[in-house]
């Protein structure tokens, strides 16, 4: 179990295209879309203020569990928070 927890979190970001501040500015435009505050989304995710401002900063590490509430509560898809933007 320990081999395969470390071998998941040193997965090459770069490898999978994304990283946690492309991921926090996502949810950053989630966010407002919605017009929603941090305060407000941390209540309706239960998580802390300060825990979602860490995640739109590029500074914290979400785990899974919490991306996924983040995201239902933002109605989108898990998918749709590592989507990269398209280059022309």
């Amino acid at each position: 179990m320990g081999v395969y927890c470390d071998t998941f979190r040193h997965i090459d970001r770069y490898r999978l295209g994304v990283d946690k501040l492309s991921v926090g500015r996502k949810i950053a435009c989630l966010r407002r879309q919605k017009r929603w505050s941090q305060l407000k989304l941390a209540k309706e995710t239960g998580l802390s203020r300060s825990y979602i401002a860490a995640i739109e900063e590029g500074k914290g590490h979400p785990s899974l569990k919490a991306l996924v509430v983040i995201a239902e509560k933002l109605d989108v898809g898990l998918k749709e928070l590592y989507k990269r933007k398209k280059k022309n």
